[in-house]
């Protein structure tokens, strides 16, 4: 790869932020770059052990719907009610403490119009909490974790500036009781490109995943991420902000026969984290969608000899299955 002047490599610098949502403005520039994309994410559980894993994406005040997808029948499937979830433009209200995002342009068209069973959406955001609210399909409230996680790539021309932020929530889904774990990511790139078009998602990523484990009313959380020139990062956050980060990790896949993968670890400093697939967490549908041997699946995080008791856990992995074997990613040992 021709490296010019100003271009760093893919390398990431990491770092924790304090989040205020009057400084996630989508007209405000940071470090040279607009914003492209903020994602809602996560995941949460029945007591009686039902898995639900969800995702939104807003491109300015445009969304295509929401992913509702729970395990209830034996594996991760999408949920009928996702397609009666709220598309298309929404209003969103900027105040000084945060955002929402409601009142869906296409509804105030009449009933008559209206598809059938259309769901409302009710969003707030702010500094220290999010409220959540997708008629009957989802009702989730609670608090920010703490600081979150900044990650940029100086380059020229493909530079990027991500900043990711955790809400422990409690509420409803599908009418039943959760609780579990949401992120809000803002995603930062030259202007012109969604997130499935950058350099990023096309070549360089091999696996990524975030995850949050809930002992004793502690939560730690974090992102581990294997790619390509450089972009392979693990940082590890919890209420008091970032507690070890590193860009030299090493890093081991297993894959099965539908290119899934069962385990991994990321070793960094002192730790080794391990990555362990739910028998039920394939996203097939969710991945089915995109392309380049892609993977997501729901699983768990555990840091090697840490035996305490996880109260709550979500962790949501993305792979390329293509890259994995043609960067001859090691099996885990």
């Amino acid at each position: 790869m021709h490296k010019g002047p100003g271009d760093y490599g893919f390398t990431p610098l990491l770092d924790e932020y304090q989040p205020r949502l009057s400084e996630l403005r989508p007209w405000d520039e940071r470090l040279g770059l607009k914003q492209q994309v903020v994602y809602l994410y996560g995941g949460f559980r029945t007591a009686e052990g039902v898995q639900y894993a969800v995702e939104r994406k807003f491109i300015g005040p445009m969304t295509a719907g929401l992913w509702i997808m729970n395990d209830a029948e034996g594996g991760q499937r999408l949920l009928p009610g996702s397609v009666r979830s709220t598309r298309g433009e929404v209003r969103r209200h900027f105040d000084d403490d945060g955002v929402s995002y409601a009142d869906q342009l296409m509804a105030r068209l009449g009933e008559e119009l209206a598809p059938v069973g259309e769901q409302s959406l009710d969003l707030r955001i702010d500094d220290g909490s999010l409220d959540w609210s997708e008629g009957e399909l989802l009702g989730l409230t609670g608090p920010l974790v703490g600081p979150g996680l900044q990650i940029h790539t100086p380059m020229q021309d493909e530079a990027f500036f991500y900043v990711s932020q955790l809400y422990r929530v409690e509420g409803t889904a599908m009418g039943e009781e959760v609780v579990g774990f949401v992120w809000l990511d803002h995603g930062y790139w030259p202007h012109g490109r969604d997130w499935k078009e950058f350099r990023i998602f096309k070549d360089l990523q091999i696996g990524w995943e975030v995850f949050a484990n809930e002992h004793d009313g502690t939560i730690e959380w974090g992102h581990l991420c294997h790619g390509r020139q450089g972009f392979t990062f693990g940082a590890i956050l919890t209420k008091d902000g970032l507690v070890s980060h590193s860009t030299d990790v090493d890093v081991a896949m297993d894959l099965d026969d539908e290119h899934f993968v069962p385990r991994a670890t990321f070793v960094f400093g002192d730790d080794t984290w391990e990555w362990e697939a739910d028998p039920k967490g394939p996203l097939r549908q969710f991945s089915t969608a995109r392309w380049g041997g892609y993977r997501a699946q729901v699983g768990h995080t555990r840091r090697r000899g840490d035996d305490r008791a996880v109260a709550h856990d979500f962790t949501w992995l993305e792979c390329f299955a293509d890259r994995i074997r043609e960067d001859e990613v090691p099996p885990v040992g």
